[in-house]
């Protein structure tokens, strides 16, 4: 309460987060053997349900679904094959209703994790459907440093390009954007949604379908937005269909 009347003390968090209703709060601290993490349920008296604890993860990037029936997070681990800096990180899916948890591990479960990195700032990307059987984050390619190193410093414009020479470097052809995935925890399954050419998406308000479409399909032009070709995407069938073309919305 606002008053005083009532307090709980955490100490040694690294993460959190509330439910919209702002009566249970996830979070992890630091322990003796580790990292845990527990929901704190907030009423008139305080009640605390520790849902995991390990001595090998970090849990950070904590987001509740809507009607606070989950919560998915981050779990992250030093990759002993690389660099001590190097991290690995997957996802954990946690319902509360039924205490079961379910992880996306792209380096032993998924065939993309040659591929792809899960994005670093995923508390701001990721998001779970309202009837909590989907959730969405975004990925990033792998070795991108490696990739702008080799490349020759000398700006070559051409006159074909589809943006000006700096801003085609640091676009790097829709390489370098980050990729949004959609994942069935309970399933055991996942799908890219975009990809180098359709690299921009939304999602309607259920999160059963999704929009794609190329920013750079009919670039450069004289326009102050160019024509644009959109798809729907079925996420449950996978379904790809054009539903605008060459659509201006000026």
């Amino acid at each position: 309460p606002l008053d005083g009347s009532a307090s709980y003390e955490i100490e040694n968090v690294k993460g959190y987060a509330y439910n919209q209703k702002s009566n249970q709060l996830i979070y992890s601290k630091s322990v003796s053997n580790g990292c845990s993490v527990s929901i704190l349920t907030i009423k008139e008296n305080f009640s605390e349900s520790k849902i995991i604890e390990s001595d090998n993860f970090d849990y950070t990037s904590f987001v509740w679904q809507q009607n606070a029936g989950s919560a998915v997070f981050t779990r992250s681990k030093t990759d002993v094959n690389t660099d001590s800096s190097a991290e690995v990180k997957e996802l954990v899916y946690y319902k509360t209703d039924t205490q079961k948890m379910f992880v996306f591990q792209p380096d032993t479960t998924f065939d993309f994790y040659k591929k792809y990195v899960i994005k670093p700032e995923t508390i701001s990307d990721m998001m779970i459907s309202e009837d909590g059987k989907r959730v969405f984050f975004k990925i990033k390619s792998l070795n991108q440093k490696l990739e702008q190193a080799g490349k020759k410093m000398v700006q070559v414009w051409n006159a074909d390009d589809k943006y000006l020479e700096p801003a085609e470097r640091e676009k790097d052809g829709s390489v370098k954007m980050p990729k949004t995935v959609v994942w069935w925890p309970e399933k055991n399954n996942f799908r890219i949604l975009t990809d180098t050419v359709f690299s921009k998406l939304m999602l309607d308000t259920n999160r059963k379908f999704a929009i794609t479409w190329n920013p750079v399909a009919n670039e450069p032009q004289s326009n102050l937005h160019a024509a644009r070709d959109y798809k729907t995407i079925n996420l449950d069938t996978g379904q790809e269909q054009y539903f605008l073309k060459d659509f201006n919305y000026e």
